[in-house]
């Protein structure tokens, strides 16, 4: 039987740790890139978003391809209790390092804790969303959830030049918005617990 820190890698390179690499370093890129005032929608020039907004459902187009496994008779050796804690350590893993990676382009910007908040709480809603996205969709497909959400906010989540949120756009909503915190903290509890429990649809 594998040991335990065997086992984290085993299950992590089964599951996207390759590309989670590359991934943080293109969303701390972005995130240390994105213009800080708002930006005219394209569709419609008297609305405007904030595009850091956007960079959580970004990680999650990427998140996406992370969940599902195509070494799943490797992992049948490994017993279920424990593939249910790996599942959703896993999850929590890909949030803490898109979280870090934001929060270092931010200190690189000299930018304060209202900018911080505000891309941890995204990041975790994006990954949530690709995470059940991942439950329900084959992983070829997965992707597509978390990047229409994002075209859709990103065109019509707010409904002014000051950029204030649409009701359902909750990525834009300020960091201070305990709406936005409790949806998110409600999609990251969903996320874990189905995937957990289900797993990703891996070869649908």
């Amino acid at each position: 039987m594998f040991g335990q820190p065997r086992l984290l890698v085993l299950f992590a390179r089964s599951r996207g740790l390759s590309l989670l690499g590359p991934a943080v370093v293109v969303m701390g890129l972005l995130c240390y890139a994105a213009p800080l005032g708002l930006t005219t929608s394209p569709l419609d020039v008297t609305t405007a978003s904030f595009l850091l907004t956007l960079t959580g459902l970004g990680a999650g187009v990427f998140a996406a391809m992370m969940f599902g496994t195509a070494m799943s008779d490797v992992e049948g050796v490994i017993p279920e209790r424990r593939l249910v804690v790996l599942r959703a350590v896993w999850v929590v893993t890909i949030v803490v390092a898109f979280g870090v990676a934001g929060t270092l382009a931010m200190v690189i910007r000299s930018l304060g804790a209202w900018f911080v908040l505000l891309l941890w709480r995204n990041f975790a809603q994006g990954v949530a969303v690709a995470c059940l996205s991942a439950c329900l969709l084959p992983r070829v497909a997965a992707w597509i959830v978390p990047a229409m959400t994002l075209a859709l906010v990103w065109l019509f989540g707010t409904k002014d030049l000051i950029g204030t949120p649409r009701v359902a756009a909750i990525p834009c909503y300020p960091p201070n918005s305990a709406l936005a915190w409790v949806v998110t903290a409600v999609l990251v509890c969903l996320a874990v617990v189905i995937y957990a429990v289900t797993d990703a649809r891996s070869h649908a």
